[in-house]
């Protein structure tokens, strides 16, 4: 059992790596596109090229989040790794939820049945 849970959370982080590696392919792909149209005067027009800047610019931060990404998962696998847990009102994160997903529930006409209690309830996350 717990080798099977091993192997599913290997082919998971296997996974992610995958999703990771293409989403910064995409960008990256984008950026160099740009930067080379701007290099061989193929983008001329000011406004073009102001445009194309902050592509340029939004594509990077991208790059920055999931670069980003990559080393929190490259953290995790580290036994030395410092979670750090504190008591949290799992009551109140609930409602939050439900705040947050409220207009998609509505949207997809889901009826969403829950009891809440009304005290805290404190757990260590």
């Amino acid at each position: 059992k717990i080798e099977k849970e091993k192997k599913r959370l290997e082919e998971t982080k296997q996974k992610m790596l995958v999703d990771l590696s293409h989403d910064l392919r995409t960008p990256i792909t984008t950026v160099q596109g740009y930067v080379e149209a701007l290099q061989l005067g193929i983008i001329t027009e000011k406004g073009e090229r102001e445009r194309t800047l902050n592509v340029i610019y939004n594509k990077i931060r991208i790059i920055a989040v999931l670069t980003e990404d990559i080393f929190e998962l490259s953290k995790l696998e580290h036994s030395d790794y410092p979670f750090e847990v504190h008591p949290t009102d799992v009551s109140e994160f609930i409602r939050e939820l439900l705040v947050e997903y409220y207009d998609l529930f509505q949207a997809k006409r889901l009826i969403l049945q829950y009891q809440i209690p009304s005290k805290e309830v404190i757990a260590p996350i």
